[in-house]
């Protein structure tokens, strides 16, 4: 989200997916777009272009934005490389609270989401389904859960119902001791979950390196491309984040910031070496 303040000078185009980025021979940049209705529009970029599109969408296969002329091969290499992080957020609003005061989280022991306690940790991929709730408020009673790795790509699978019933077993699993409740817990009177994997404008949440990437390098890739190209794209996002200057720090939103100053600072050196006339960001709007 923009505030108000800063979106008042912003000519922001809301419902409208870029599908194709041009560089031109006369050093412009056209970006079409198709909005919800299917209706295709051509923009003409005279200042330049910023992609702050995530890693998880430049990253498929069959990609939904092409880039002409294609970007080079070590861009592509180090997408391909680079992988995204899965974690969910599990939100829970409850009627009333019925955490102890002053609790901040809630860390559950538990292997299982139902009586069979006795199966191995392997039986669920690994990791503890449901074991770690952060209190974000006593009033009103709202507590979340961050499912990660294969529990986060099991939840985007599942109804929020569904994941409301086994998260409430869970929690009344943990706090029951001899057969007494240590808590009693109502039910739940809205459950939220994210599914950052299945968003089509995120598909996943931060980028980390595997063992079969180059590790920084490979986010190195889109920093360079934005020093030493010639064109009027540029990169930011926390994917392009590599360290390189202080703030510019992989997978963490001050670190998304930092890189979208540096890609317009980068822009207007661009433009300034060009001797390019100011002229609007955007113009020459037409349907196509």
């Amino acid at each position: 989200r923009i505030d108000k303040g800063h979106s008042r000078k912003i000519d922001i185009r809301y419902n409208q997916e870029a599908s194709l980025v041009v560089d031109t021979l006369g050093g412009l940049t056209e970006v079409s777009t198709v909005d919800i209705s299917g209706k295709r529009r051509q923009y003409i970029a005279r200042v330049g272009c910023i992609c702050a599109i995530p890693l998880g969408v430049l990253r498929q296969p069959k990609s939904r934005i092409t880039f002409n002329p294609p970007l080079p091969e070590e861009v592509n290499l180090a997408m391909s490389r680079l992988s995204v992080f899965s974690m969910n957020k599990i939100e829970m609003l409850f009627p009333q609270q019925w955490w102890p005061k002053n609790t901040g989280e809630l860390d559950l022991a538990l292997y299982t989401l139902n009586a069979a306690l006795e199966k191995p940790p392997s039986h669920r991929q690994g990791e503890i389904a449901f074991s770690n709730w952060v209190v974000e408020m006593d009033d009103p009673a709202i507590i979340a859960c961050y499912a990660s790795g294969d529990f986060a790509e099991r939840i985007e699978l599942m109804a929020d119902k569904e994941v409301e019933d086994l998260a409430v077993e869970a929690l009344r699993s943990a706090l029951v001791y001899d057969g007494s409740n240590i808590a009693s817990i109502p039910d739940p009177v809205r459950t939220f979950c994210t599914r950052w994997q299945s968003d089509p404008f995120s598909m996943g949440c931060w980028t980390v390196a595997p063992v079969s990437s180059e590790g920084i390098k490979d986010a190195s890739a889109f920093q360079l491309f934005n020093t030493k190209n010639e064109r009027n794209l540029f990169f930011a996002g926390e994917h392009t984040c590599d360290g390189s200057t202080n703030g510019l720090d992989i997978g963490t939103v001050h670190g998304a910031f930092n890189s979208g100053i540096t890609a317009a600072t980068l822009l207007l050196q661009n433009r300034e070496l060009k001797n390019a006339p100011p002229q609007p960001d955007v113009e020459d709007e037409k349907e196509v």
